[in-house]
């Protein structure tokens, strides 16, 4: 699966983009980057009805590979490098979003997806 970046593109598009490749995951936008392992500010977590041309910092085009070998640092950061997007992972645990912090950064979303939603309020686990 792709995610697509184009500056039309509204951000809940590519949110559920995100989670139809990852179930258990959640992507938010914010207005400024968040520094490594550390957690983005609410404040600063941007509207999903906007697009992606509104908030980008560089005007690049184009579309990243949901692939299972890539971690939540590499997406996060590629997005950011690349794109000019500032975004978090996010983690269901039970019926609450957990921003995906600390030792976990550096490991596959795929991981994530399958082997941290044991309390997933729609895990059939």
């Amino acid at each position: 699966m792709e995610l697509i970046i184009k500056n039309s593109r509204k951000l809940s598009d590519m949110q559920r983009d995100f989670n139809e490749a990852f179930p258990y995951l959640k992507i938010e936008f914010f207005s400024k980057p968040h520094d490594t392992k550390k957690a983005s500010l609410g404040k600063d977590r941007i509207n999903s009805d906007r697009t992606v041309k509104s908030i980008r910092t560089k005007s690049v085009e184009g579309k990243i590979n949901l692939t299972e070998s890539r971690t939540v640092a590499e997406f996060e950061g590629e997005l950011q490098s690349i794109y000019g997007l500032n975004v978090q992972v996010f983690r269901e645990s039970g019926n609450v979003w957990i921003e995906n912090l600390g030792a976990s950064h550096n490991v596959f979303l795929t991981w994530i997806n399958t082997n941290d939603c044991l309390t997933c309020k729609h895990s059939s686990i």
